[in-house]
């Protein structure tokens, strides 16, 4: 390599030099052909240390016997050394580049061999330079100790820890989040964050990063990212800068944590409260109900037994009537001035219209008993449905249950259909809470009827609605079915309705509380199960089976 100076001047060259040899740390030396050092640097004549490529080795010394010497040591690193420097002498290694060690006075110290063999140099065998690299290797392995430590600590961590650039695409991620996806690293690889995180998310994940990167660090934020099976994982995370290890400017440091056993947690809580509160409101409004039942059933005897009196009275009155006309016609017939009296009568009775009145009145009176009979009928299963279930399951009658059911959910389906009953002769009492299969059927009666409502408008508002409810003893359960031949329910949301505040009713129309009321007490009060079957323009069937045991 040549020397570039500002003129060509063999004098300026020499202190240019001199300049250069004299400023550098490393120790150089330059051994002719017959491997006699004949120039070092003042690097190399000042050393005080141990190494033995340096130790003692002046100008004029025979560098190529020290390594002949020590490349017969019992010391393997100073052997190797000996040997390739003696190779690149000899021309028969054109570079080397070794690091061994040495024990000096303060320790052991690593040092970088470097020797070439110069081509085209007449009279020169190699150019070696020593450097003392102790301070380096302790930094090396500090870092490598470090780089272990990170991928120990990343590569076990339960969070998930990402590395994204400005734009939000992966540059690492520790295995967590590779175990979380169950993706391999290629396809990883090939997003960003913002392809992971659900739509409805993306604006509070945006703003997170672009706070990380302004402020430095954010708060906890929660997300979603897409799961292996098509769902949503709940995540918990943290953003914060960092300097770009490829040196581009800043990076984002994405910690992360799956909080989704929480969220469950959370939201079945939610749930737990809501059925509480629901059951609270249902239990007051069964003791309201009761009581109103109570209050209407006197009033009710009342008129019932009064207009039953009504009835028989009217028919002995009639039948007083009847008898008199019979006398009155006998007198006329008999003449005299009796007769004129009871022609009077006669005309009387037929101005009265008695004909009109002995066969429209009975129909009234009847008619009457027969509304009477329908409220104590409602009544009765007002009562029946606002009965307490108690603490424990206990046998009932659910066909009873069914019947009162219908009857309080009346007002809701007798304008859009017509319920039939089919029910399985000799049915056993079933073990279960009373009341709340009341809730279960109301909630179906009135989601059925809706769906049928809801034909309006789709092609099969002519066919008349129509709601079955059917049971039969299934091995060791017994069925409930309640269908209906509404609209169905589309098959891509068949997976969600028993989800916690899901609804594809209008607002005001449903809170989504009552497919996961029915689903908790049915699974989970009654150890039953439920099943659906749905398809779009016919109509839907819910199947529930609760254990005859």
């Amino acid at each position: 390599m040549n020397l570039h100076v500002l003129r060509s001047d063999p004098g300026l060259e020499l202190v240019v030099l001199r300049a250069l040899t004299r400023s550098l740390e490393v120790c150089s030396a330059v051994a002719d052909t017959s491997g006699i050092l004949i120039g070092v640097t003042e690097s190399w004549a000042a050393f005080q240390g141990k190494n033995p490529f340096l130790a003692g080795q002046a100008v004029g010394a025979s560098y190529a016997d020290l390594c002949k010497s020590l490349s017969e040591s019992s010391a393997g690193d100073l052997s190797i050394v000996a040997m390739g420097i003696t190779g690149v002498m000899k021309g028969a290694v054109p570079r080397l580049a070794l690091d061994y060690p040495v024990a000096e006075a303060d320790g052991v110290h690593e040092y970088a061999c470097t020797a070439v063999h110069p081509a085209g140099m007449p009279g020169v065998s190699a150019v070696i330079h020593i450097r003392d690299i102790t301070e380096r290797s302790a930094r090396e392995r500090r870092i490598r100790r470090s780089e272990r430590l990170f991928k120990a600590t990343t590569d076990n961590a339960m969070d998930l820890i990402c590395l994204l650039d400005s734009s939000g695409r992966i540059i690492y991620h520790n295995p967590a989040l590779q175990r979380l996806l169950g993706w391999p690293d290629q396809q990883i690889a090939e997003k960003s964050m913002q392809d992971l995180v659900h739509k409805d998310d993306l604006g509070r994940f945006g703003e997170a990063l672009h706070k990380g990167v302004k402020a430095g660090l954010t708060q906890v934020f929660d997300y979603r990212i897409t799961n292996p099976h098509g769902g949503w994982i709940d995540l918990e995370g943290q953003v914060s800068a960092v300097d770009d290890p490829g040196g581009h400017g800043e990076s984002i440091l994405l910690i992360s944590r799956d909080i989704s056993s929480r969220k469950q947690s959370e939201r079945e809580r939610a749930q737990v409260e809501i059925q509480l509160r629901h059951s609270q409101k249902l239990e007051a409004i069964g003791q309201l109900a009761a009581g109103i039942a109570h209050e209407i059933n006197t009033p009710t005897q009342y008129i019932g037994d009064n207009t039953a009196f009504l009835r028989d009275a009217f028919k002995q009155t009639v039948g007083m009537v009847r008898t008199l006309e019979s006398h009155l016609q006998s007198i006329r017939a008999g003449g005299g001035a009796a007769a004129a009296e009871a022609t009077k009568a006669l005309s009387a009775l037929e101005e009265g219209d008695l004909g009109y009145l002995e066969e429209e009145i009975p129909k009234a009176i009847q008619e009457s008993l027969e509304g009477v009979g329908r409220v104590t009928s409602i009544v009765g299963a007002m009562k029946d449905f606002s009965r307490p279930s108690g603490e424990t399951l206990s046998h009932n009658d659910l066909h009873k249950a069914i019947e009162s059911t219908i009857a309080v959910s009346r007002g809701e389906w007798k304008a859009v259909a017509e319920v039939e009953t089919e029910f399985a002769p000799n049915l056993p009492l079933v073990p279960c809470f009373p009341g709340e299969i009341n809730q279960v059927i109301l909630n179906l009666i009135v989601n059925a009827a809706h769906a049928i409502k809801g034909r309006e408008g789709k092609g099969g508002a002519s066919q008349p609605g129509r709601i079955r409810i059917g049971t039969r003893i299934a091995g060791p359960e017994v069925e409930i079915s309640v269908s209906d031949n509404g609209t169905g329910i589309p098959p891509e949301i068949q997976g969600r309705i028993f989800d916690p505040f899901f609804t594809t009713k209008p607002v005001g129309m449903g809170s989504g509380q009552g497919l996961s009321i029915v689903h908790g007490v049915i699974t989970e009060k009654h150890k039953g199960r439920i099943e659906l079957e749905s398809a779009l323009g016919v109509g839907t069937t819910f199947r529930i089976f609760l254990p005859l045991a």
